[in-house]
């Protein structure tokens, strides 16, 4: 029984098996401004493990981000060991108002 154990990515450019730094963009709306930025990361090491959250909820949950403007994923991996890869959200924060009445 023989066990491989590499960690990949699946960047738009291809995967570098010495190193890979790339991003591409997934979603951009030039009709809504880039207030606020989010980045949710997902880690992988050796293929063994993964961690991290880069879902929608975890989006939603620390943010703040009301209306989209440009999604971005980036790619980092080292040696096919490491690998990070990254949604990097844009968009229009939400606006409170705090109303008091007397």
């Amino acid at each position: 029984m023989t066990f491989s154990a590499c960690a990949i990515s699946n960047p738009p450019s291809g995967h570098g098996f010495i190193y890979t730094e790339a991003m591409e963009v997934i979603y951009y709306d030039p009709y809504i401004k880039p207030q606020q930025k989010a980045t949710l990361c997902s880690d992988n090491i050796l293929g063994l493990v993964s961690t991290g959250d880069s879902g929608f909820t975890a989006l939603k949950l620390n943010s703040g981000i009301r209306k989209i403007s440009t999604m971005e994923r980036e790619y980092k991996s080292i040696l096919s060991l490491y690998v990070r890869s990254c949604l990097i959200v844009k968009g229009e924060e939400y606006n409170y108002v705090l109303f008091c009445f007397i």
